[in-house]
């Protein structure tokens, strides 16, 4: 139980800092989508979430980040604006922030879902489709995985 109430306390932590970010950190445009996932999943070696818990903290309860992404992922099909610009950045910042705590499996999934925002934030379009698709994919990992949500 203390593991998890520690895990939330971190990720809680994550999503506020990562929401009171200015988001003025530089990206490598020239990474590919499956390059950045492929060293995020290296980089997470010490994961707070196994495979299960990952897919909890982010599909469990109405105000889940998966409400949250689904909910943003409409931004994306147009070029941002005003409107549009904090709501897709909130998107790829709280992704950005479960990725340090999950297994690798589980960050792989989460870059995928990320990408499409991140390509947004870049100045073209990304596709509500792919993060449709991506979520539906890590939907269908957890459920392998034994996650019930």
């Amino acid at each position: 139980m203390r593991k998890y109430l520690a895990a939330t306390a971190v990720l809680s932590s994550a999503l506020i800092l990562a929401a009171c970010s200015d988001g003025s950190g530089t990206s490598d445009e020239t990474a590919t989508p499956s390059a950045t996932a492929t060293a995020t999943a290296t980089e997470t070696s010490s994961a707070v979430y196994d495979t299960v818990g990952a897919c909890r903290a982010y599909f469990y309860g109405e105000g889940s980040l998966d409400s949250y992404v689904q909910a943003a992922a409409p931004s994306i099909a147009n070029p941002l604006d005003d409107t549009t610009t904090g709501t897709v950045t909130s998107a790829s910042q709280r992704l950005g922030a479960i990725l340090p705590l999950v297994d690798d499996e589980s960050a792989v999934y989460l870059e995928a879902i990320k990408a499409p925002f991140d390509q947004a934030l870049e100045g073209t379009t990304g596709d509500p489709a792919a993060v449709t698709a991506a979520v539906d994919e890590y939907s269908d990992a957890c459920e392998t995985a034994g996650y019930a949500g």
